[in-house]
């Protein structure tokens, strides 16, 4: 989220002409968040950075142009999400409301009878991610790691005496999350695993010890 706000403002700033690397860095940013929110069961923050994303991602397939009102409904988004996450709760996304309203009617007023193409998948160790190419691209140009990885959100958050929103900081710390797969129905009680793709720049043993 670092340099979200920027990018946000250099949105509206490009107008019809915006900037495609910077563009793809905010969609990853949102997904980023909306993943791991998911994963640590914090669901008004998921919800909101769901909305900001589907946006992002409309001004990414090129079918909307970016405006001074769609910037502001981000950037009021971005402060929201910033609060959530430092706070490591959801009580400052109580009033998220009409954000996620705002973002959700400039999809709706889209006219587009057919969707995007769906995204590729790319397979790892027995689970399935939906992972864009440019994502794949990025991996491979900047020779970054990819780690593929499982845990238990209630049995990490109980070993580290951290919350879900603390733990969800730590993963954020070492890379960017990629994609993410919740945890399946029949998971047994007071058990939330998650799997994660995430890409970072630390090697295999660093990865190790940041991680566990």
């Amino acid at each position: 989220m670092l340099t979200a706000e920027e990018d946000v403002l250099a949105l509206e700033q490009a107008s019809g002409n915006p900037d495609a690397e910077m563009i793809n860095r905010l969609f990853r940013s949102l997904h980023s968040i909306k993943g791991g929110a998911a994963c640590v069961n914090l669901l008004k923050i998921k919800e909101l950075a769901h909305a900001m994303e589907n946006v992002v991602g409309k001004i990414r397939e090129g079918i909307l142009t970016p405006t001074h009102d769609i910037s502001q409904a981000l950037l009021d988004g971005l402060d929201k999400l910033k609060a959530g996450v430092e706070s490591g709760d959801e009580n400052s996304l109580q009033d998220a409301a009409p954000i996620i309203a705002r973002l959700a009617e400039v999809v709706q007023e889209l006219k587009t009878p057919d969707g995007p193409p769906a995204p590729e998948k790319s397979a790892g160790a027995g689970h399935i991610f939906d992972i864009s190419q440019y994502d794949l691209s990025i991996v491979r140009t900047q020779l970054l790691h990819l780690y593929e990885f499982t845990l238990d959100v209630t049995l990490e958050c109980k070993k580290g005496k951290c919350t879900p929103a603390e733990l969800y900081q730590k993963l954020c710390s070492v890379g960017t999350i990629i994609a993410d797969i919740k945890a399946p129905a029949k998971s047994p009680a007071k058990t939330m695993p998650c799997s994660f793709l995430l890409a970072s720049m630390i090697d295999d043993h660093e990865f190790a010890h940041q991680v566990s």
